[in-house]
């Protein structure tokens, strides 16, 4: 009985449809003599879209061998999978004639492009007699996935020019390419080109469009236009919510994280490492775990980027064992998960576990960025170690990251800890960039040992160059404060308020009110502690009980230490200053009485220690 070759086709179209490939196949291999072109097609395309380019590929030369001549939609169909390789495909197509058809370049141009092949993907291009706009669409979009974001551009200038419509997909790809380039006036013509065109409407171009304004801080207008889209999906709220996290609008973040949940999506799309960086950021461990939960429940932690997010939570957050559990669970660890535990670890103060995280990392043949070899030296900076600080240097010079700023920031800072200036300097000389971040490091290198004219120069210096912030300001007063240079430190302290508009925090205030109380001028500090915006905490009292204990202030000894007793500071120091202030004065009735105030609250000093390398 002859089969009925429309029906035949249906069912094997129907059996791909539903993930069945191989009832496909054995109703196919049972249509020996019945085939069409169609059911080629169809067969050669489900296999294709399937990740078997292979059996796609010997289907395809089977066709060409029993006799069945090939059309644009078949070629298409072979060349529809993902790793596909489109070399030999290209060359049957060139002798059956196809080759020049537009579909068929618009289907290698793509396969070439998705294999890496930009250049032959490129010239395929640049050789086709005939475009349309699905062949600019197509390289445009090749164009942004292999960082020709500018040849994107032209190409979109181009098609224009010929008269070609441009499609959503066009514009999507274009925006793309602006947000790599970060080019606000390009992103801005395209929305109003889209607005013109009638496509606001269409949800991922609008998510397209609120990925741009968000990653090019423009999260106002990003906000704006979340709010008037007439539909959003699970994408929109995501960009909106890693938008909020990236510029530290925690709050917003939540709140819209909140309100997806509510919203019926699946929620194994929902952004969990946004969420999760959130956390981190606030250190809420709370609120970690509980994003943790949903992570497991919707089998989110096998995905590396909210493992990685789970990894710099818990690190965060102190909660150590927990950060390197789940990072040993993970199988499939890059330099952002090794990088994650290894700053996790120098941020806790684990100096010496940092190192050895940064080892395993170099053992295991994972590629140190950046990122890495700062933390790295960091830790060197932390535990003074000069050799290790002189090894990671050389290991940075070695791969190429010295010159970068970062790194450059962190040599220079680890080499000052370890008393070495010289090498410091020679640190920020060679640095290919000098911003705010490199000069801070290197005026608190003078000002850290006690080079307070070169720091306060070096100050002067990076004012005229990048101007100052807060941090450069505060580290000019710690170099004032060491070098007793109280009026010029003063002077600084005024400047910044008044014509820098720099706002003093409360690190400033202890900074200035320390520098008062060593040159012995305790009352002025305490008059500052007094007009300052916020109330004095245990530090700053601190310091002016010992400004007081050194210069002989008696009555404000007692004022300083019944203020830090009133805030339950447990500190033995608190006692031992006033016993020497008590023992200076004479009175000894009241030097029995604090010891017996320091037996009966436990109250013991810290013991020092001394670090041997």
């Amino acid at each position: 009985m002859e089969r009925d070759p429309i029906a035949t086709n249906k069912l094997i179209s129907l059996r791909i449809n539903s993930g069945d490939l191989a009832e496909a196949r054995r109703l196919f291999e049972a249509t020996a003599t019945e085939r069409t072109r169609v059911t080629w097609t169809i067969i050669i395309g489900g296999h294709a879209r399937s990740a078997r380019p292979d059996d796609a590929f010997d289907l395809f030369n089977q066709m060409l061998r029993s006799g069945t001549d090939p059309d644009d939609l078949t070629v298409a169909s072979v060349l529809s999978g993902r790793d596909v390789s489109p070399v030999q495909v290209h060359a049957r197509v060139v002798k059956t004639g196809h080759a020049s058809t537009v579909l068929v370049v618009n289907s290698l141009i793509d396969s070439y492009a998705k294999c890496g092949l930009f250049d032959e993907s490129l010239a395929l291009f640049d050789g086709a007699r005939e475009r349309d706009s699905i062949t600019y669409n197509t390289m445009i979009v090749a164009c942004h996935r292999h960082g020709c974001d500018e040849r994107a551009v032209d190409l979109f200038h181009d098609m224009r020019a010929r008269g070609l419509r441009p499609t959503q997909y066009t514009f999507s790809g274009v925006l793309f390419a602006a947000t790599a380039l970060t080019h606000i006036g390009l992103g801005r013509q395209t929305h109003a080109l889209i607005v013109r065109s009638n496509f606001t409407r269409e949800v991922f171009i609008n998510n397209a469009l609120l990925d741009f304004y968000s990653k090019c801080d423009r999260l106002d207008e990003a906000e704006t236009l979340f709010h008037e889209t007439p539909e959003r999906d699970c994408v929109s709220y995501n960009v909106m919510i890693t938008g909020y996290a990236r510029v530290g609008r925690f709050v917003e973040s939540l709140r819209l994280f909140r309100e997806l949940q509510f919203k019926g999506f699946d929620r194994s799309q929902f952004p969990l490492a946004s969420v999760l960086s959130v956390a981190a950021s606030r250190a809420d461990l709370g609120m970690g775990r509980r994003v943790h939960a949903q992570a497991v429940v919707t089998g989110a932690p096998s995905q590396i980027t909210v493992s990685n997010a789970l990894v710099d939570m818990y690190a965060k957050c102190g909660e150590l064992g927990s950060a390197r559990a789940i990072f040993a669970m993970h199988v499939d660890r890059n330099e952002v998960s090794w990088t994650a535990l290894l700053s996790g670890y120098v941020e806790n103060g684990l100096y010496e576990d940092g190192v050895r995280v940064f080892a395993e990392m170099r053992r295991a043949g994972v590629a140190t960025d950046r990122v890495a070899f700062a933390s790295a030296l960091r830790a060197s900076a932390g535990a003074s170690s000069l050799p290790l600080c002189e090894q990671l240097h050389a290991c940075a010079v070695r791969a190429g990251h010295a010159s970068g700023a970062h790194v450059a920031c962190a040599v220079l800072d680890a080499y000052a800890k370890c008393g070495r200036v010289l090498e410091a300097e020679r640190a920020f000389r060679d640095s290919r960039e000098r911003n705010a971040v490199s000069w801070n490091a290197m005026v608190a290198a003078y000002a850290r040992n006690g080079m307070t004219e070169a720091a306060v120069q070096c100050f002067e210096s990076m004012v005229r160059a990048v101007g100052a912030n807060e941090v450069s300001f505060l580290c000019v007063l710690c170099a004032c404060r060491h070098g007793g240079r109280v009026e010029e430190g003063l002077r600084w302290f005024g400047r910044m308020r008044g014509e820098y508009g720099v706002d003093a925090r409360r690190d400033h205030y202890a900074c200035v009110v320390d520098m008062l109380g060593r040159a012995g001028r305790v009352e002025e500090a305490m008059r500052m502690m007094r007009e300052m915006p916020f109330e004095a905490d245990g530090a700053m009292w601190t310091s002016v009980l010992d400004a007081c204990r050194v210069h002989g202030k008696r009555e404000l000894a007692e004022e300083a230490a019944n203020w830090l007793l009133k805030m339950d500071v447990k500190d033995g120091g608190t006692y031992l200053a006033m016993l020497d202030v008590y023992a200076r004065a004479g009175e000894w009735g009241e030097v029995r009485r604090v010891k017996g105030l320091m037996r009966a609250h436990g109250a013991m000093k810290e013991r020092a220690y001394s670090w041997l390398e």
